[in-house]
């Protein structure tokens, strides 16, 4: 487990940042399951080429806050993109939490089936390309199997139940 800081002056720390855990997780991720609240139009576009870049075999996005916060039309197509992109592709979807709004930030990063890090925290989607955004924000990365696999398990109810 190790903590990620924004590293914005003056608390800067050790610690990495979310978006070098991130970046640093994908070339080895074959699976990538996502769950968060809020996407932007930039990082749905820059979350398509990180996993082509990587090649990521299968992305799973779940978005949690905008059903009921509504989309712009921008995001909107940007989702729609990303999922026809991915079924189109048999690499995997892009679903909408429907019955609640969902605030989490979670991160499950896999090979074969198995996770292999996962993130929680502070960081929505929009981290991955502005992390300058003038928020501080808090995650931590899990490696302990466990930990994943109740993550894991959790992300796969969200999308099964909720979406």
């Amino acid at each position: 487990m190790d903590f990620l800081f924004s590293n914005y002056p003056p608390v800067k720390t050790s610690h990495p940042t979310f978006a070098d855990a991130f970046y640093n997780l994908l070339p080895k991720t074959e699976q990538l399951d996502i769950a968060v609240g809020y996407i932007t139009s930039d990082s749905l576009i820059e979350l398509q080429k990180a996993v082509e870049l990587n090649n990521v075999r299968t992305l799973n996005l779940i978005i949690g806050m905008h059903y009921f916060d509504l989309f712009t039309r921008v995001e909107y197509q940007a989702a729609m993109d990303l999922n026809k992109f991915l079924t189109d592709n048999n690499a995997g979807e892009v679903r909408l939490v429907t019955p609640f709004r969902f605030h989490g930030k979670l991160y499950c990063f896999q090979n074969q089936n198995a996770p292999i890090a996962g993130i929680i925290g502070s960081k929505n989607l929009s981290s991955i390309v502005d992390s300058k955004n003038g928020i501080y924000e808090a995650s931590m990365l899990l490696q302990e199997p466990v930990s994943l696999k109740k993550m894991n398990s959790f992300m796969g109810d969200l999308k099964s139940k909720a979406t």
